[in-house]
């Protein structure tokens, strides 16, 4: 996502499948140029075990250099398991612009 500067977004993580016993972790980091990522990321999304939609905010207006995102996930499946398996979609926009869409 790009030129995010200062905005407040949302975004929408739809878990379409995951096998028992294994769980995601989400984060949300930010980077001025697209390269530099920094150490921490700018929200950990809580842990997820089942399937279904979710939203998450992330205000940037404390990020004023922030011009890029990125969402790294990380699996976590039972020792053991040969083939963990996810499938996900994440989507973002402007919490704003959804705001007007909806009041439409």
């Amino acid at each position: 996502m790009r030129d995010c500067a200062g905005k407040e977004l949302q975004f929408t993580i739809d878990i379409n499948r995951v096998q028992e016993r294994e769980s995601l972790d989400l984060e949300v980091w930010g980077s001025p140029n697209g390269a530099d990522w920094g150490s921490r990321p700018l929200l950990r999304i809580p842990r997820k075990y089942h399937c279904g939609a979710s939203l998450c905010r992330l205000d940037l207006s404390g990020y004023p250099a922030v011009r890029f995102l990125r969402v790294e996930y990380r699996l976590n499946a039972e020792p053991g398991n040969l083939y963990p398996f996810v499938k996900i979609s994440i989507s973002g926009e402007e919490a704003a612009e959804r705001a007007l869409v909806a009041a439409h």
